[in-house]
């Protein structure tokens, strides 16, 4: 039941460890959290944990927001952020990726391997403080 969790997450460690309070604290379980999830994404999504907080809204909803902003501009620069998400979410060397191009697919091969279009997408990350971009290694 998890895994299934992680797959309609795709597989985002934020959104999974959103999903592991949502569960703690407003479904009870996996079952029913996938159910709701798949019945009411949107508001499974927006739901906020009650509690005394100066702020109306959750991380997720402004993650998701700026996430989209990246979206919409370039759809291959968000599946080169989930794939970084994947891997791992505290460093990758970008000679990895490079060397796993040839698994890629064509437009997110083509991202990796062209320097201005990876520094762009990697700066628009950067610029919604999604990720910390280390340039010197």
């Amino acid at each position: 039941m998890q895994s299934k969790i992680a797959k309609e997450l795709g597989n985002l460690p934020l959104a999974i460890s959103q999903a592991g309070l949502y569960i703690k604290q407003k479904s009870g379980g996996f079952a029913q959290y996938l159910e709701d999830y798949q019945r009411y994404r949107s508001r499974v999504n927006s739901w906020i944990p009650k509690g005394p907080r100066p702020y109306q809204y959750s991380v997720a909803t402004t993650w998701i927001v700026s996430f989209n902003e990246i979206r919409k501009s370039n759809s291959t620069a968000t599946r080169l952020f989930q794939l970084l998400a994947f891997f791992n979410p505290d460093g990758i060397l970008i000679e990895f990726l490079n060397s796993g191009t040839e698994r890629m697919d064509h437009d997110l091969e083509r991202l990796v391997l062209n320097d201005y279009e990876f520094r762009e997408a990697m700066s628009s990350f950067e610029m919604f403080s999604h990720i910390k971009w280390d340039r010197v290694s």
